[in-house]
Order: C-alpha cells, then structure tokens, then sequence
C-alpha cells in the first residue's frame, strides 16, 4: 500500500517564489544593454543624490520606477545586486499572484504550480532589470488577476487591489505626457 503524503499548501508558493526571484536574478546578470539596462540605475542613483525627475533630468516614462528603485538602493545599498533585486522581487510578486489566481480558479495543484513557474521564466528574465515595459505588463497583469479573483470571490479586497494594480502602470509609463 503506498502512503500519500500531505504536502502543505504553502509549500508551492515557498518554491515558486525562491525559483522566480532566483531564476530573475541569475539570467539579469548574463549580459548588460547599457541603453536599457543602466536607464533605471543611474535615476535612481540621481534621486538618491537630490535630482528631481522632470526638473533636473528628462526621463521617458514615468517616475515610479525612478523612486522605486531609489528605494531599494537607500535599503540595500548602490549596486548592481540590489538592483536586479528588484526585477527578482517583481517576478516573484508576479508569479505568486499568477499561482494565487489559478488555484483559486480550480486548476489543479499540480498544473497550477507548473504554469506558475513556467510564468515566472518567461516574464521578467527576458530583461531581468527594471524597465518601464515589463512593469507595466506586470502590474497590468497582477490587476487583471485580481480582477478574476474580485469576480470569483466577490470581495471588496480584490477589486481595490485591481483599481491599484491598473493605476500604478499610469505613472510608469504615461505621466511623463501629461506634465508637459
């Protein structure tokens, strides 16, 4: 007789997100596009030192990225490390809200890992950096799964999630339209 094991729920989200973060942050290492990849790096690295947005330097999509990841080099120091930590950090929240989503619609937990995980080699890998593109998709992304789950769950928690998620991706990439 075999004996079936009971692997907590939790477990699927623990490695979901160690093979997202960790899969981002080895491939955002294997190569640099200076043009794109140092675009965030080096705002970032201005608004730590006093710059302004808009005011001191023209950037080409919104600022969030700008602040954010002036954040995480306030927090973990200026370095090309704490920088993909942030793409790494995005690709997990993204896959994790990915494999929430598709548990929650009745997939099986087996399937619902593998397309998670999946996701997560597909999405932010490609760039591994912060870029205003990718985010945008992802918030994007993360906004229509809330949506889904809103539906699915009727609860109020989901859809101001939702509204969040779709707001955020205004500032990434179209406020820089409107202030001028």
């Amino acid at each position: 007789m075999i004996k079936k094991q009971n692997i907590p729920n939790f477990i699927d989200y623990i490695i979901l997100i160690f093979f997202s973060f960790f899969i981002n942050y080895h491939y955002s290492s294997l190569g640099v596009l200076p043009q794109d990849t140092f675009a965030y790096y080096d705002t970032a690295y201005r608004i730590l030192h006093g710059a302004a947005p808009f005011k001191d330097y023209w950037t080409v999509s919104g600022p969030f990225i700008d602040y954010l990841q002036a954040a995480f080099f306030f927090i973990f120091g200026i370095s090309w490390k704490s920088y993909i930590l942030n793409g790494s950090i995005i690709n997990s929240l993204t896959a994790v809200t990915f494999l929430y989503l598709l548990k929650n619609l009745d997939l099986s937990r087996a399937n619902s890992l593998f397309y998670a995980l999946s996701f997560s080699v597909l999405a932010n890998p490609s760039m591994g950096v912060p870029f205003p593109d990718h985010y945008s998709t992802f918030f994007s992304l993360i906004g229509v799964f809330f949506f889904f789950l809103a539906i699915k769950k009727k609860k109020i928690f989901f859809g101001f999630l939702f509204r969040y998620f779709f707001f955020v991706p205004f500032f990434l990439n179209n406020l820089h339209h409107h202030i001028y």
